[in-house]
């Protein structure tokens, strides 16, 4: 094994040979990552000693400040028999940052620390993200906690979505906006990024630029939507809160008022992403593998005309990206601090493995995997039928936690799959998020898909929706994917905003799927929601305290291929079964409404709490948290 070695204070002069600098200054380790890829060609090609079974890059322990992403080409790629490992030293931590320490803060009068904003540290302008010891921080917000709801719309703009008309005494009359205050519209799955250009208070008109999303074939803004503000101008400002004047450049920041303000921990995030891997359609990257190491801290600036996506956040980079790659690998490490989403691997990716990580605080969604096209069109991979030549398959996602998903973009999700096949998520943590746990699929109703023999097992989903948007599950499938599999997953505490708060949602078209084993508890609505679907089978699963119903049967399905066969349901909110569920489309067999029995310390009888018992035993991460053990969930602020 031949070894590169990379420190905060190396030297690129260095050779990269030793972990610890020489007097002389040539031998000892280099300082960037962009040296050390070098290094690793140059000693490949010329067939060094130990390059024959692999090159390790071991990066020292501290903190390596990016002014770009690292990105890995064809040429970086390992082989089958000799990968190429950056990692970090033994027993430390290296911590690859997108950010910006901001230096030179003055407190004022007034109990609120500034500073000057330079030019070289973000040439697009204001930051519109901040972190402050380790923690987000937002820029003023209207209301501070939870949204206020949209009361009409001007008649004569009914479908211009530019405008709406606030609530009596809702906003104060001297609303002051920026250049770059924005809005929060909340449909039912979609969370519309606009901005707003000016408030009548006398007509109490607010108007707003950019694009909004609505829901499916509602595509308008409508009366009695939530929405916040976010980034007025609000004297004095709030604790917690910061603020930036792109005019003046000088950027504001007002501590709790026991917080213990360290300047030196204000970062502010610079790069949209801190590491690709690009390979081509023709020439992949390959054997590379990435493990122990902390990635901080990405920036994602709101688009001129603003961010509407359809569903799911579709469409948000990531701060990791994986293209026309195989044979990739991140393996204990953590991901914290994003403006967008944590990990995307994209179209013609294979044998990827994301395993052990810290995934906190993410701007959007945790992982995305697969093509984000939704049906085949010429001039595409996928232009026909059900088969691409772009296609992206075998990727494991285990043993990972996702947490606080979604800080900026409301409906992002914890794992989303799209076009893709042979995916595992396997035995992962994913708490905390507005919108949906893990979400398979991308095909609506029964159409051409590129997804099949996916399997999401032994997960556990808890802390989602939390009353912000409706429509969701804790696991959510759509379209058909033949053989694939739902078990043995643990979803509690899911809460939608006004319907649709599901454990299991098996949505448009579902095709496919067992559903077997299942524990679910304390939804707003449905313990399993099935839209409509064919060749589906729901079996032994646990149902227990649903708002709606047990199982919901939204439309009657194809033939009678969705059967329900020796389920437990049980709660004192709700009747076991909603909807069209007495349709011929539905089978129902041996399920079980418990009632009083042999009753165990829960009030569930035995042999049920012992069966539920064994499934809650093996869900989740089996390895332990190591690298963000002192970072709390970010706290919410929409209730």
């Amino acid at each position: 094994m031949f070894s590169i070695y990379v420190s905060p204070h190396g030297s690129d002069a260095a050779d990269g040979t030793a972990a610890q600098p020489s007097s002389g200054g040539t031998v000892g380790p280099v300082r960037t990552l962009e040296r050390a890829q070098s290094l690793v060609r140059e000693a490949r090609a010329l067939g060094l000693p130990g390059t024959q079974s692999g090159v390790h890059v071991l990066l020292r322990g501290g903190q390596y400040t990016l002014d770009h992403p690292i990105v890995f080409r064809p040429e970086d790629s390992g082989s089958p028999g000799a990968p190429i490992t950056y990692r970090s030293y033994p027993g430390e931590t290296a911590h690859i940052d997108g950010g910006a320490r901001l230096k030179g803060w003055h407190l004022g009068q007034d109990g609120v620390w500034s500073m000057n904003y330079p030019e070289s540290q973000s040439p697009a302008g204001c930051p519109q993200q901040l972190f402050v010891g380790g923690e987000r921080r937002y820029r003023p917000r209207l209301p501070a906690i939870g949204t206020l709801k949209i009361e009409s719309i001007p008649k004569e703009t009914l479908q211009l979505n530019d405008r709406f008309i606030a609530g009596l005494g809702e906003l104060p009359a001297r609303l002051m906006t920026f250049s770059d205050t924005e809005i929060v519209i909340f449909d039912a799955w979609t969370a519309s990024r606009m901005r707003l250009t000016s408030y009548d208070p006398s007509s109490r008109i607010l108007l707003l630029s950019g694009k909004f999303a609505g829901h499916g074939i509602h595509h308008d803004i409508t009366p009695s939507l939530p929405y916040l503000i976010e980034n007025y101008g609000d004297e004095p400002l709030p604790e917690k809160s910061w603020q930036c004047d792109e005019r003046r450049r000088e950027l504001r920041y007002r501590p709790a008022s026991k917080e213990a303000f360290a300047s030196e921990e204000v970062v502010a995030p610079r790069l949209p992403k801190l590491l690709s891997i690009e390979g081509s359609r023709s020439q992949s990257v390959h054997d590379l593998h990435f493990e122990d190491l902390y990635f901080s801290t990405t920036a994602w600036h709101l688009p001129n005309d603003g961010w509407a996506a359809m569903q799911a956040e579709v469409g948000l980079p990531g701060a990791i990206e994986v293209q026309n790659a195989n044979s990739i690998s991140f393996t204990r490490f953590a991901l914290v601090h994003t403006g967008a989403s944590g990990i995307r691997i994209r179209e013609n990716c294979f044998d990827i493995e994301i395993s052990q990580g810290e995934l906190r605080d993410l701007g959007g969604t945790g992982i995305a995997i697969g093509s984000e096209q939704r049906r085949p069109a010429q001039g595409t991979p996928w232009s026909d039928g059900e088969t691409s030549s772009a296609r992206t398959h075998d990727v494991k996602i285990t043993d990972n936690l996702i947490a606080s998903v979604g800080r900026i973009h409301f409906a992002a999700v914890g794992v989303w799959i799209g076009q893709a096949d042979h995916v595992l998520v396997e035995r992962n943590e994913i708490r905390d998020l507005y919108y949906t746990g893990i979400s398979v699929g991308w095909t609506w109703e029964y159409g051409p898909s590129l997804s099949h023999d996916n399997k999401v097992i032994g997960n556990v989903v808890s802390d989602f929706g939390q009353g912000v948007l409706s429509d969701l599950g804790g696991i959510y499938t759509l379209g058909r994917q033949s053989n694939s599999l739902v078990e043995a997953n643990v979803i509690r505490n899911g809460k939608a905003r006004t319907y649709g708060g599901h454990g299991i949602y098996a949505d448009a078209g579902t095709a496919g799927f067992t559903f077997r084993n299942n524990v679910v508890t304390n939804v707003s609505h449905a313990g399993i929601h099935i839209h409509y679907g064919t060749d589906l089978l729901f079996e032994r699963n646990f149902l227990f305290n649903f708002g709606e119903a047990g199982v919901r049967c939204t439309r009657p399905s194809k033939g009678s291929s969705v059967v329900f066969r020796n389920n437990v349901l049980r709660s004192d909110r709700a009747p076991p079964f909603f909807g069209v569920c007495t349709d011929r489309s539905y089978v129902f067999e041996n399920n079980e409404i418990t009632a009083s029995a042999r009753q165990s310390s829960s009030g569930l009888p035995t042999n049920i709490q012992e069966a539920v018992d064994r499934i809650r035993a093996r869900a989740g991460r089996i390895s332990a948290i190591r690298l963000t053990g002192d970072m709390q969930d970010a706290p919410s602020i929409v209730p």
